[in-house]
């Protein structure tokens, strides 16, 4: 039988919203996966890397050449310095969350997210045994500084931050980020930042909370390589954190993985060093693709659009005479040709809400476009 951890860590609709059926003819809009292959230089490291013997236990920080290539990156983000003691390499960036979260939460801490949040950070709350608390935002999807206090109790412990946001394409800006800095530092809660779209802005105005000092003796810092390198089946992530939490965090590392194949970890230095050309034409192919999905939905009746600043998803209201939840309509949808995902899979306030991913073929996006077009005309 599982255990009581399983349990609570199984969500039925974020693997609903995975596990569509391999069928080509459906129109793929579900999915968080770059639709561009690994650069090529990157791919050719890791093969390097095997060849030269990089194929026994890595240490279990991380490759050191790697930690100093992230803990540069992470410098130029913050503005300050940033050692490579202050970096733990991890499976990916799922992994970074889990074990940042696992390492400062016991069960009953209370942690609050903003409402829509992605869906990961409250299956690992619930399996670890502490709890999720959704904060209410604004009606344009913008952190409300009121609210957000207003959720605080003697047992609230950390406050998460995803920006640019998954599922609804917001970037936070520097305001918003100090003014849930100020109260992180007043009632002395730390704050997990996932910033893994960070490269996907459209808005040009994006602050890392690395830049942040108020916050840097108590921030977890969560990155990788998955969607800016298109690296998402490498499993290649990182925490930047001071090292009383880092050490915690790779506590909980160390006893569910042990670490990050070496090969991959030689691939992660080569796309921190390599050429920037290969990722650019990537990030105006995302561009061209969001232009797309937006006019290909352009006059569908019953939508209400939040128009994308980062990311790559258009988080799409909707509205009908004749009310719909949110799964519901996403399985009407699935059967009429297109996948999406549910908004309420990221939070009660998703009810009334889709997420539609443009991280896909063009093909797909034309024809996923016309299919919620015209179901759309249909529930009309």
């Amino acid at each position: 039988m599982p255990s009581q951890a399983a349990l609570r860590g199984f969500s039925r609709e974020r693997s609903a919203g995975i596990a569509v059926p391999a069928d080509h003819t459906i129109a793929r809009l579900h999915f968080g996966d770059p639709c561009f292959a690994t650069p090529r230089h990157i791919v050719d490291a890791a093969s390097a890397a095997m060849n030269d013997g990089y194929t026994h236990y890595p240490p279990s920080y991380g490759d050191p050449d790697l930690r100093t290539a992230i803990a540069n990156r992470a410098t130029h983000r913050a503005g300050r310095p940033i050692e490579s003691a202050e970096v733990l390499v991890t499976a990916g960036s799922t992994a970074a969350i889990y074990c940042a979260l696992t390492a400062v939460l016991d069960p009953g801490d209370e942690v609050l997210l903003f409402d829509p949040s992605y869906s990961l950070y409250a299956t690992i709350l619930n399996q670890i045994g502490a709890r999720p608390v959704y904060v209410g935002m604004t009606e344009q999807l913008r952190p409300d500084r009121d609210r957000l206090e207003r959720a605080i109790t003697d047992r609230t412990r950390l406050v998460i931050i995803n920006n640019p946001a998954n599922p609804t394409g917001v970037v936070f800006n520097k305001a918003e980020l100090r003014a849930i800095g100020q109260i992180a530092v007043s009632h002395d809660l730390l704050v997990l930042a996932d910033e893994i779209y960070d490269e996907l802005d459209f808005t040009g105005t994006f602050t890392s909370c690395l830049a942040l000092p108020e916050l840097s003796d108590r921030l977890l810092y969560v990155n990788g390589f998955s969607k800016t390198y298109a690296m998402t089946g490498w499993r290649l992530g990182y925490l930047v954190a001071s090292p009383g939490l880092l050490d915690a965090a790779h506590v909980i590392h160390a006893n569910s993985s042990a670490g990050v194949n070496w090969p991959t970890q030689r691939a992660g230095i080569a796309a921190l060093h390599g050429p920037w050309e290969p990722i650019a034409e990537m990030i105006a192919g995302y561009q061209v693709r969001r232009e797309a999905l937006v006019e290909g939905l352009s006059g569908t009746p019953g939508l209400v659009p939040v128009l994308p600043e980062g990311a790559f998803y258009l988080y799409l209201g909707f509205k009908f005479a004749t009310p719909i939840r949110s799964a519901e309509l996403t399985k009407l949808l699935l059967a009429e040709g297109v996948a999406v995902r549910s908004g309420t899979e990221y939070g009660p306030a998703g009810e009334g809400y889709l997420r539609v991913s443009y991280s896909a073929t063009l093909d797909d996006i034309h024809q996923g476009a016309q299919r919620l077009h015209r179901v759309f005309q249909k529930l009309s």
